[in-house]
């Protein structure tokens, strides 16, 4: 057997990184129980002890937000934590261009974790939970950092040390480690590689008939 990266659109061309003044951390996916947004929202509270100016920007939809949204204005953290609803994919990449980090807190094991991929290859470190699909893609200290799944004071802890600039002040994966993502990840490698395997197997198939 062999393995095959699955694809991850490149940026477009008019995407430039340009992180905000203030700490921002942005969550991209549906809201459902699994994601781990009630978590994200929590650890987001104790962020704000250390950095008050720290914004938490949600983009997706989904059953949870209603809660979710009571959630934020029972912690009172209503005024900093903006629900952006679904957002096409351009708008998407503006929002990953201002942002210090992605965060992806899913409790569940995720079986890849795309949306960290889409991160990485924008130069957005990830914050990220360990158990699944996303420990193979966001490298420890390199392209980000990985937490155990659920645990709400250890994301606090790496979400703080970004929001204070002690880790990824540049608020930046280094370039090298862009390009290495990219090449894994590109679209064209994939479909040559998958065009491959295909004429390979079907070579194989009429020599044994």
């Amino acid at each position: 057997s062999e393995c095959v990266h699955l694809p991850v659109p490149a940026p477009g061309v008019t995407y430039r990184r340009n992180p905000s003044a203030d700490p921002s951390f942005l969550f991209c996916g549906r809201l459902d129980v699994e994601k781990g947004v009630e978590h994200l929202i929590r650890a987001f509270l104790e962020v704000r002890r250390s950095a008050p100016r720290a914004q938490l920007r949600i983009a997706g939809r989904g059953p949870e937000r209603n809660r979710l949204v009571a959630l934020a204005r029972e912690l009172g953290v209503e005024d900093a934590v903006s629900f952006l609803g679904w957002l096409p994919p351009n708008d998407i990449e503006a929002e990953l261009a201002r942002a210090w980090v992605l965060v992806a807190p899913s409790l569940w094991a995720e079986p890849l974790g795309l949306v960290a991929l889409e991160a990485i290859v924008r130069g957005v470190p990830v914050i990220a939970t360990s158990i699944g699909g996303f420990a193979e893609t966001v490298e420890e200290s390199v392209s980000g950092f990985l937490v155990p799944n659920g645990d709400i004071g250890e994301l606090a802890k790496r979400m703080a040390a970004i929001a204070n600039a002690r880790e990824f002040p540049d608020h930046r994966v280094a370039d090298d480690v862009i390009a290495r993502m990219a090449r894994r990840h590109d679209i064209r490698r994939h479909t040559d590689r998958m065009r491959d395997i295909f004429r390979r197997t079907i070579n194989s198939s009429r020599r044994a008939s």
